[in-house]
């Protein structure tokens, strides 16, 4: 069944605190560690998504946070305060799993009073509570309905008013709109956010989908074999990838080697294929370390003539993706080929010469990732 916990009146005093305070949490199955020395930490009313492909661990560190689980390791600190002991029904945490977990023989109005049973509410305020909640995850009169009659979207938004219910200070989601088509998907997501801001309430959400966490989150947290990679708002982490493994776990394809040829406090001259760039440089970089250059595909403009700054380029592969087309293009002068994304409207065809011009703020370097190869002098 899903976990909906009671909650105590918030204290005036906590407004504006972290309310999750993570501190190198470990939890081992054997052999096997799905959590190693992880940290981090969730700000009051703010929606961090966590983000990683499956068997990264973020499911194991949403349990261990509501309880379910206990840490083999490290700490969670809530609103100050140890949870070490505290049991789940005391965290002033709800939860909404990936299945939903609502009860088939209660209707809509059934479930989302659930959340309320050990709140002491006389039945007309538990009414009005449930009314209030349906009509804020936009499902006002569908109390009598049936589960079995609702779409997956709907039982999503019930599980979501039981849980909220109760109002609890922290939401975990853990892959809530993984079971729906992309196009619900996708709405739902701005909804979701919608709500969550509206309550004010903090949540952890989980997810494997970048959109998702891209639409949603406030933070983001990228997760691999049970360590955090990077954290940071979405629109940085997505532009200045911190090593080469979030730059892939991302989508970025066009990884170059390169060398540091000068360095001047934060920035310095990167030489890759592609030339010389003035760049942001990884913390403690020095003249001549090897690098990785990330070139961001959607920052690659085609040009059918030539313009300044451009260079000579053929199109190699074509793939239509919709509103997009991905193409594949050989730099002839570079001696290198870049992957592209290019509006679907007028993408050149397989075989097209042209000229590609490279945007300054699709260029990032990153640390090279250790036994890559280095990058020869031009």
């Amino acid at each position: 069944m899903a976990v909906v916990y009671t909650n105590h009146a918030r204290p005036a005093d906590t407004i504006g605190e972290t309310m999750l305070d993570i501190c190198d949490l470990t939890r081992r199955y054997g052999a096997v560690t799905a959590l190693d020395a992880v940290s981090l930490h969730v700000p009051d009313a703010t929606i961090v998504a966590v983000l990683g492909g499956s068997g990264c661990g973020k499911s194991t560190l949403l349990r261990l946070v509501a309880g379910l689980e206990p840490p083999d390791g490290g700490s969670i600190g809530f609103r100050g305060r140890p949870l070490a002991g505290v049991p789940p029904h005391l965290r002033q945490i709800g939860m909404v799993f990936q299945d939903y977990a609502l009860f088939p023989h209660l209707d809509v109005a059934g479930n989302v009073a659930f959340g309320l049973h050990e709140r002491r509410l006389t039945p007309a305020a538990r009414t009005a509570r449930v009314a209030t909640l349906l009509d804020l995850v936009g499902l006002a009169g569908y109390g009598p309905r049936q589960i079995a009659t609702l779409s997956g979207g709907e039982r999503q938004r019930v599980a979501l008013a039981r849980c909220l219910a109760p109002q609890p200070a922290l939401v975990l989601l853990d892959e809530p709109l993984a079971a729906l088509d992309r196009t619900l998907r996708d709405r739902l997501v701005g909804e979701l956010a919608t709500v969550l801001r509206r309550v004010g309430v903090s949540a952890l959400y989980v997810t494997h989908d970048q959109d998702e966490a891209f639409g949603l989150a406030d933070r983001l947290v990228i997760m691999e074999r049970g360590r955090v990679l990077q954290t940071g708002a979405p629109e940085l982490v997505y532009g200045q990838p911190a090593s080469v493994a979030v730059a892939r776990f991302l989508g970025q394809r066009n990884l170059l080697p390169a060398r540091v040829r000068s360095a001047e406090g934060a920035r310095g001259v990167v030489r890759s294929a592609l030339g010389d760039h003035v760049l942001p440089l990884p913390p403690g970089s020095r003249v001549g370390d090897h690098v990785t250059c990330i070139v961001r595909a959607e920052g690659i403009t085609w040009h059918d003539g030539v313009v300044g700054g451009s260079l000579p380029a053929r199109v190699l592969q074509r793939r239509f993706a919709g509103s997009r087309v991905a193409l594949e293009v050989a730099l002839t002068d570079a001696g290198l080929t870049l992957g592209c994304e290019l509006s679907g409207i007028a993408a050149p065809a397989v075989g097209a010469v042209g000229w590609v011009s490279i945007h300054p703020a699709a260029l990032w370097c990153c640390p090279a990732e250790p036994g890559s190869a280095p990058t020869p002098d031009p």
